[in-house]
């Protein structure tokens, strides 16, 4: 594993971690606000998803190689992924947070989705 590839494989855990954090921001929100509990479901979603990816990237297990290859071992997977988190997590800018968190996470989506087109080895589990 280069270190340009550990580089992005430890953004990418840090990325899954300001997700964790974005999805508890609008889980909470969601249960303080009239706006119904699809906001919660989303959060609890968001956080499940970003634990799963976190742990993904720290240690890869066999049957996630084999049938998420498509998210975990290529530039374009991961992009879309984290796109996917900001997507979620972006909101109304009443809580500023979420707001931050989701545009972050969009941009880092699309950094990630522009290393496929770089010689930047294929991403690799850290552990």
């Amino acid at each position: 594993m280069s270190i340009t590839s550990l580089f992005f494989s430890v953004l990418a855990v840090a990325m899954a971690g300001l997700g964790l954090a974005g999805g508890i921001v609008k889980a909470i929100d969601g249960a303080d606000n009239d706006r119904g509990y699809s906001q919660v479901i989303i959060g609890v979603v968001i956080c499940i998803i970003c634990l799963f990816h976190a742990l993904v990237e720290i240690y890869q297990m066999q049957w996630v190689k084999k049938y998420f290859t498509f998210l975990t071992s290529t530039w374009w997977g991961k992009g879309i992924l984290i796109t996917m988190y900001g997507l979620l997590i972006l909101d109304r800018p009443k809580y500023t947070f979420t707001f931050v968190a989701g545009i972050i996470l969009i941009v880092a989506g699309i950094v990630y989705g522009l290393l496929a087109f770089t010689k930047v080895d294929k991403p690799d589990a850290i552990i």
